[in-house]
């Protein structure tokens, strides 16, 4: 963003820049016709500003697009300068450049009214774009021409948010370590599930790290039932171990294992049998 900033005798022009970044967006959405968020307030040019973020629109004929306000943070009683500011927004690719299609500029007295930005059918492009799966739900020959959510059913909302989290960064999200295990494996399901195929090899490849007799036979069926070959061959090599195998066939998991997928067992036991 670009700010003038003009007083009585002199205009001083400076530059600066803030990203607004939204965590969750399918979630904020709902919110309420002229509902808004405040980000938080940063400086530019010695002047305080922040953006006011509307999920739902700021009018009801805005319904289908989100709305972005800039606002002069005048806290202090004393000033009365004649604030004009030259700003753009932009929605930020993958790699934090902007996209040209998605930019647009305005020149304000501050603070500004809002501003209409991105369709959400624009930004629900992004989900279809990375997932067959809502690419059909969103715009497929099934989708209903009233619809205006999809409902998700059978997924805890921490799982979709980490997805979620990925399908707008292309990067893992950050999981507390005592619910690593357990969320990266609904996450993988999920993306099996949404054919985020990317994701699932994140997850596969961060699965293989928790691999031990307590996990293997469960990390197991995951893998033979979510079609994973890596995962698979990482459990099949642990499993190659007398020792391990010997305590995992012990274990409750591997009870489950043996009812829920008979092949697997039959598969381990052929490459067992043929170890020295």
């Amino acid at each position: 963003m670009s700010f003038a900033l003009v007083g009585d005798r002199v205009a001083e022009a400076v530059t600066g820049s803030h990203v607004l970044k939204i965590e969750g967006y399918s979630l904020i959405k709902g919110l309420g016709i002229g509902k808004f968020v405040r980000s938080n307030t940063f400086i530019v040019g010695g002047r305080r500003w922040c953006i006011c973020y509307y999920p739902d629109g700021n009018l009801f004929d805005n319904t289908d697009w989100i709305s972005l306000y800039l606002q002069y943070d005048r806290t202090d009683p004393t000033d009365v300068a004649d604030v004009k500011a030259r700003f753009m927004f932009s929605v930020l690719d993958q790699i934090g450049e902007p996209v040209p299609s998605r930019s647009s500029k305005e020149v304000r007295s501050a603070p500004s009214p809002p501003k209409l930005f991105a369709g959400d059918s624009e930004l629900s492009c992004v989900l279809a774009a990375r997932s067959s799966v809502f690419m059909a739900e969103l715009f497929g020959p099934m989708k209903e021409n009233t619809m205006n959510s999809i409902r998700i059913d059978d997924m805890e909302a921490r799982v979709f948010r980490a997805m979620l989290h990925f399908i707008y960064t292309d990067s893992m999200p950050y999981i507390d370590k005592e619910e690593a295990l357990v969320i990266t494996e609904h996450l993988l399901v999920a993306a099996d599930r949404y054919d985020l195929e990317r994701l699932k090899l994140m997850c596969e490849d961060k699965l293989c790290d928790y691999i031990d007799t307590s996990t293997v036979a469960t990390t197991l069926a995951l893998a033979e039932q979510h079609g994973c070959p890596g995962l698979k061959k990482a459990c099949f090599d642990f499993l190659e171990s007398p020792s391990h195998l010997k305590e995992v066939m012990a274990d409750e998991g591997f009870d489950h294992l043996m009812s829920s997928c008979p092949s697997v067992i039959k598969e381990l036991l052929a490459k067992v049998a043929h170890c020295p």
